[in-house]
């Protein structure tokens, strides 16, 4: 008798073993054909459609907009309650001077599935200025960043590259979709089919970096639930690569920024999220970017430097790895992320992408976690504007202002009496005194 129960193995032959066979071969078949034929018409494709996907700014508000809802980035930024956060805004006697619109091409894309791919920022905030261009309030996030590709060490992009994706800045295919990767999507395609044989089969995955990028970005919890979501995230970052032509050689170099201050690298008490490994070079090891990039770029000349930049390569690389299971990694168990590294050492050394004594000085470094949690850069102030600041503070939207708010702004702030007659006015004294 042949058990249908999950996980159970054929034994022996029977219609239904036959039955998984011949559907494996089918998808086996199909990832080839895609990875053969599909590279040949998807560029155009896109590109076409990328072009069409414009965002303009004009003044008023606006009604061809779609307001994203559940991506980290966008909640963390506060996209998704915007249309709350300007209701409040509203009813406080602000006005909407300026608001993006969209393309009908872009709207139709959004609400075919895909997600917006409008420019988003490396670096988010909030200033507030009065009528007279005095700042009132003011504060960014996050604190460090590679502002730009050529900013990032080329060791540091020659191990991403490594461990995720060796082929992404390929020259010899300056139109090559990085969204997919053919030939690993053709093994996640056979492997799943697989998998309904033998469960073991089922490891492995067709993601890139551009796709992980929109997971960490705009999937729902940050995750990849099922393959619908997993096709959204490709066609919403082929979209965004060919969207300034059929040549993505500069998107893919912006690919690798874009990860390199995406990804989760766990939380710590006080502080909250990390994202990113310029930030959590700081958070987790104490190491100033500024500090890594110079070490990393120079030649080491004597043992001294030789053994500083091991100890920040053996970060960053450490940094690379842990983002498969952040918390795992970076909380609950240093050992396996020391032996992970330890191992990768040895990998990118055989490969050439680093010689043989940065290898064995790294091999001899320690990975130093901070005991200590530093204090995030306190937000700009000026006057009055807090105050009136915190009487939005009720919204859980605004309570983020000072990390995620990503906004550049100009209000007509009212400054007519002194602040404790304002106080009194609002009532807000108490819950002033309460925040310090």
């Amino acid at each position: 008798m042949v058990t249908r129960a999950t996980g159970a193995r054929c034994r022996g032959p029977s219609p239904y073993c036959a039955g998984q066979a011949r559907s494996s071969r089918r998808y086996c078949w199909a990832g080839v054909w895609l990875a053969r034929r599909v590279p040949r018409i998807f560029s155009p494709g896109c590109s076409r459609a990328g072009r069409r996907h414009d965002v303009e700014v004009r003044p008023g508000p606006s009604d061809a907009i779609r307001f994203l809802r559940w991506g980290p980035y966008d909640t963390r930024r506060g996209y998704a309650d915007l249309p709350v956060f300007i209701a409040s805004l509203s009813a406080h006697h602000f006005a909407v001077e300026r608001q993006a619109v969209w393309s009908d091409a872009l709207a139709r894309f959004v609400d075919f599935g895909g997600y917006a791919i409008d420019g988003e920022k490396p670096r988010a905030g909030v200033r507030l200025l009065d009528r007279d261009g005095s700042l009132l309030y003011g504060a960014s996030y996050p604190e460090r960043d590679y502002s730009d590709f050529q900013s990032i060490p080329p060791v540091v992009v020659d191990t991403l590259l490594f461990i995720e994706d060796r082929g992404l800045l390929d020259p010899q295919n300056p139109r090559r979709n990085p969204a997919v990767a053919w030939g690993r999507l053709t093994l996640a395609i056979a492997g799943r089919a697989a998998g309904l044989l033998d469960r073991r089969f089922r490891e492995g995955g067709a993601s890139t970096l551009a796709t992980q990028t929109e997971k960490f970005r705009h999937s729902p919890d940050g995750r990849t639930p099922g393959i619908g979501e997993k096709l959204r995230q490709m066609i919403t970052a082929s979209a965004r690569a060919y969207q300034n032509g059929p040549d993505t050689t500069a998107a893919r170099r912006e690919i690798i920024t874009t990860y390199l201050y995406s990804e989760p690298l766990a939380s710590r008490p006080g502080y909250g999220e990390i994202i990113g490994v310029p930030e959590a070079l700081w958070l987790w090891y104490g190491t100033e970017l500024a500090e890594a990039n110079r070490v990393l770029t120079a030649p080491a000349t004597t043992n001294a430097q030789l053994a500083r930049k091991a100890e920040v390569f053996r970060q960053v690389l450490s940094l690379l790895l842990a983002g498969r299971r952040p918390a795992y990694y970076l909380i609950e168990h240093h050992g396996a992320l020391a032996a992970m590294t330890d191992n990768y050492l040895r990998l990118l050394a055989a490969a050439g992408i680093i010689d043989a004594g940065l290898r064995d000085a790294a091999l001899h470094a320690e990975l130093r976690f901070r005991a200590d949690i530093p204090l995030p850069v306190p937000p700009e102030r000026g006057g009055l504007a807090g105050l009136r600041l915190v009487a939005l503070a009720d919204h859980r939207a605004f309570m983020a202002i000072d990390q995620d708010r990503a906004a550049i702004d100009e209000c007509n702030a009212k400054r007519d009496g002194s602040t404790g007659n304002y106080l009194r006015r609002t009532g807000l004294g108490p819950r002033v005194s309460s925040r310090g």
